[in-house]
C-alpha cells in the first residue's frame, strides 16, 4: 500500500548531500503545475506541523474540485506524490538509487522546506517589526519575477526589498555547481528588474545556516546581517562568501 509520511531530519539532510546532482532535475519539477503553490498552500493549509502540514497537502490534493482552472492552488494525493518522485527519478536517470530517496527528498523540498522557510520568514518579519517598521510578505509573481520575499516599509515607505536564502546558495566552494552559478546569474538578473520597478529602494540578502531540527543560524558581517549581492556572487555566477567572512549568530537584532 502507497504512503507518505515524515521521517526523521537527518534522513533529509542526507538525501539533499546525495541528490545534490539533480538539483538541475529537481528545478523541473519545482512548478507550480507540479507540486503547487508551496508557500500559498502554506498560507491556506495553516500548518502547526510538518505532519501537519503534509497531511493537510495530501487531503488538499485528494479532494480538490474538478475541472480545476488552477491545479498550483490545491495539494497533491498519494499517487500524484509517487508519479512525481518517479518523473524525479526518471529525470535523474540514475535507478540505482531507489524511488523512497527521491520520494523523500520531494516531501522535503515541497513540506520541511516550505515550513522552516515560513518560520524563518516570520522571525525576521518580528525582528523588523519590533524596530517600528512594516512588512509585506511577498507570493506569486513577485516573488517570481522580482526574487523577493519581503517588502519592508519605514513610515509607510518602501524601503527595503528582502531576499532570504541559504549561505550554501553563495559559499565559495571548488566543486562546480552548473545549476547554481545559472540561479546566481539570474538573481542578479531579478535585482536588475525589480530595482527597475521600485527606485530608491535597497536590495539585501539575508543569509541562514540550517542547524538541523529546525533550528537556525544566522549569517553576519560587521555586525550586519543585510548583504548586496555582489558581495556574495561576481556576475559570472561565482560565489564569494567564505568562512572566514562571516560568522554565525542565533538572534538577530536589528537597530
Amino acid at each position: 500500500m502507497r504512503n507518505v509520511f515524515i521521517k526523521d531530519l537527518e534522513r533529509y539532510s542526507f538525501l539533499k548531500k546525495k541528490l545534490w546532482n539533480f538539483n538541475k532535475e529537481y528545478k523541473k519539477i519545482s512548478a507550480v503545475k507540479y507540486i503547487g503553490d508551496c508557500s500559498y498552500l502554506y498560507d491556506k493549509l495553516k500548518p502547526t506541523s510538518y505532519e501537519d502540514f503534509l497531511r493537510k497537502y495530501i487531503f488538499d490534493g485528494e479532494n480538490k474540485p474538478y475541472p480545476l482552472e488552477d491545479d498550483g492552488f490545491y495539494g497533491k494525493s498519494i499517487d500524484e506524490i509517487y508519479t512525481l518522485a518517479e518523473y524525479y527519478r526518471y529525470l535523474s536517470n540514475d535507478y540505482t538509487i531507489p524511488l523512497e530517496d527521491y520520494l523523500d527528498d520531494l516531501i522535503n523540498h515541497i513540506i520541511i522546506e516550505t515550513y522552516d522557510g515560513h518560520v524563518r520568514e516570520n522571525y525576521i518579519k518580528k525582528c523588523f517589526e519590533d524596530t517600528g517598521y512594516c512588512v509585506e510578505s511577498i507570493n506569486g509573481d513577485e516573488d517570481s519575477i522580482f526574487g523577493i520575499d519581503m517588502k519592508v516599509y519605514k513610515n509607510k515607505k518602501l524601503t527595503y526589498l528582502i531576499q532570504i536564502k541559504p549561505y550554501t546558495a553563495f559559499y565559495k566552494s571548488p566543486k562546480i555547481n552548473d545549476a547554481l552559478i545559472i540561479d546566481r546569474k539570474r538573481w542578479f538578473k531579478k535585482e536588475r528588474e525589480a530595482l527597475n520597478k521600485y527606485s530608491e529602494v535597497d536590495y539585501y540578502y539575508i543569509l541562514y545556516m540550517n542547524k538541523g531540527g529546525g533550528k537556525t543560524n544566522w549569517v553576519s558581517k560587521d555586525d550586519s546581517f543585510l548583504f548586496k549581492i555582489n558581495e556574495l556572487s561576481s556576475l559570472n555566477g561565482d560565489g564569494l562568501l567564505t568562512f572566514d567572512k562571516f560568522k554565525e549568530n542565533e538572534i538577530i537584532r536589528l537597530q
